[in-house]
């Protein structure tokens, strides 16, 4: 059986609509196309966008955490720098206080009114009979101008105070300025460089202190 034949106007008309049909499908499917891969890159950009403001927040984040370091460890460094000077300054400062109240106690006026009034305060009724000792060290009473001192507070105490008499007792320790000793009362009295330099230093070390940090806020104050 013959195939129907489909007049020559009518297959020029299927071919130019399925030529047409295919173009428009091919349009569609690219501009589908073109669609989806904007699509991806806006999604890549925005991906890389947050990616890119997250490496940079930890950035900045490292870097304040590096830097908040860095000022704890120059805090710390700079505290214990300001300790140390202080400590040092304050070695030097009880040091030679220590070394001015030896050298005052080997004046003969000094060390006899330093000693009686310490002991007027035991002694409060006038001369005793009894007899006390001036506990020296060697080192000490061996220096001419000191055992003058020594003299000179052994006559005192003999005339004014101590009827008994005065023994003059060398002992072996380093150190200025003697210890009283009362046998008959039990008493010691100590009239030495560490005992007066430790009396004056509970009174200057904290002026001394204060001196020091203020001294510091003023400098910082300035920077």
């Amino acid at each position: 059986m013959a195939e129907p034949m489909l007049p020559s106007s009518g297959v020029q008309e299927l071919v130019q609509r399925l030529r047409e049909e295919g173009v428009a499908a091919g349009r569609r499917e690219g501009e589908e196309i073109v669609a989806a891969a904007r699509t991806e890159a806006a999604r890549l950009l925005e991906e890389a966008r947050r990616d890119a403001e997250e490496r940079t927040r930890r950035s900045h984040a490292a870097i304040e955490t590096e830097r908040q370091s860095a000022r704890a460890a120059l805090d710390l460094a700079a505290r214990d720098a300001v300790l140390q000077l202080r400590e040092q300054l304050e070695g030097a400062f009880v040091r030679r206080l220590q070394a001015l109240v030896a050298a005052s106690l080997r004046e003969p006026e000094i060390l006899t009114e330093l000693a009686v009034d310490a002991l007027r305060r035991v002694v409060a009724a006038g001369p005793s009979a009894e007899r006390a000792q001036l506990l020296v060290a060697e080192s000490w009473a061996e220096d001419p101008q000191a055992a003058g001192a020594i003299d000179a507070l052994a006559a005192t105490l003999a005339r004014d105070l101590f009827q008994g008499g005065v023994d003059i007792v060398p002992e072996q320790h380093s150190g200025a300025g003697v210890r009283i000793h009362l046998a008959d009362r039990g008493v010691e009295l100590a009239v030495t460089d560490e005992t007066l330099a430790a009396l004056l230093l509970e009174r200057l070390l904290p002026r001394f202190r204060a001196l020091f940090e203020g001294r510091l806020v003023q400098e910082n104050d300035r920077g």
